[in-house]
């Protein structure tokens, strides 16, 4: 990307607006949005309203919008037009130019904008799954769906139908809302450790980690797609779901970028829940999740190699059992659970303290 030289008279003069800020921004936007109005219209709507902020403000944390104001306006037409030919069921066209897009070059291109993360060696993530009855889990049942059952797997929003991914959270907290805040006795919970560097293609909204100028740059620039990427469906139960096809095309990207130069294994980005989701924690990169594809196929083997060779994984725990049994663990004269001390017990305590009505004098 050009290095654009800026006029620091020009930006002392100018109010700083912040990115936090307009990630706050941009957040209301994407809860706007009237159940009865079609993706395609409401994605437009929200992206000219992102480029009338950007105008409006001028400077964005020292980015003025005539800086990046033609990118930005590119990625904005692309978009669109990869949708329309979806949706028009010109499929291939839309991958064509898909393909065309990410791997050109100048003006054509994407990729130079394309920000990376990166999973760090001993760096630890987590990965829920909902139980199955009285089934007892083990690490792998916490891994990617194995090939032999890759008939089962359907379609979400960063994955395509009969393709594994392993998908994992930077926090427990990140999973359990992605999983739409199950029962605590109703998952297992995992620990995954990196065990070499994996790079991934950054689609985060709350992104706060930028080193200079340029990185900021190619976050507003890149903001068009994350935004498409961020839609809630309106439906969980269709079996055709518009909010997926932009992150299921920058799935494919992946794949695509694998084949030619081998940049990114796979995304992370911000959980469309966690965007009406309470604030409960400072530090909103808990809410990221990422998402990995398989690397290869192997006939004799029900998993990736490559993502085997990344991670060790735990065995699951049980959040309910672990709560049951945690103050136990301090205490190694007894076998036995203090009651008082446990969940149970500490919930007893705090009714206690409720006041008691009697319903016919409510």
């Amino acid at each position: 990307m050009k290095t654009k030289k800026i006029n620091l008279e020009e930006v002392t003069k100018t109010p700083v607006y912040s990115i936090k800020e307009l990630q706050i921004e941009i957040k209301k936007l994407l809860l706007e949005r009237d159940s009865s109005l079609d993706f395609k219209t409401f994605l437009i709507q929200t992206l000219c309203k992102y480029r009338d902020i950007l105008k409006d403000k001028d400077c964005i944390d020292g980015v003025f919008f005539r800086e990046v104001e033609k990118d930005i306006q590119s990625v904005t037409d692309r978009i669109k037009s990869i949708l329309t030919y979806y949706l028009q069921g010109k499929i291939n066209s839309a991958y064509a130019a898909l393909g065309r897009w990410w791997n050109g070059n100048g003006k054509l291109g994407f990729r130079p904008f394309a920000s990376a993360y990166e999973m760090q060696e001993n760096q630890t993530y987590y990965r829920m799954r909902n139980k199955e009855g009285n089934k007892k889990f083990d690490s792998k049942d916490m891994f990617h769906v194995p090939y032999s059952l890759r008939h089962i797997l359907k379609n979400y929003r960063y994955s395509i139908t009969g393709f594994p991914c392993l998908y994992i959270g930077k926090s427990i907290y990140g999973c359990w809302e992605e999983m739409g805040k199950p029962t605590f006795d109703n998952f297992y919970i995992s620990a995954l450790k990196v065990k070499s560097p994996i790079t991934l293609f950054d689609l985060r909204l709350t992104r706060n980690n930028f080193s200079d100028i340029e990185s900021k740059r190619s976050y507003l620039v890149s903001l068009p797609i994350i935004i498409a990427c961020s839609i809630e469906n309106n439906s969980e139960n269709s079996s055709f779901i518009p909010e997926y096809i932009i992150p299921q095309m920058m799935l494919h990207a992946i794949l695509l970028e694998r084949k030619n130069n081998n940049r990114f294994d796979g995304i992370v980005y911000t959980s469309t829940k966690s965007i009406s989701a309470p604030k409960l924690f400072e530090d909103e990169d808990i809410l990221s999740n990422i998402v990995i594809p398989v690397k290869g196929y192997a006939k004799d083997k029900e998993f990736c190699s490559y993502l085997a060779s990344k991670f060790n994984i735990t065995n699951p725990i049980s959040a309910g059992y672990e709560f049951l049994k945690k103050n136990n663990e301090t205490n190694g004269k007894s076998k036995f659970i203090n009651y008082n001390d446990s969940i149970f017990g500490s919930l007893e305590n705090d009714l206690k303290f409720k006041e008691f009505i009697n319903i016919f004098n409510k």
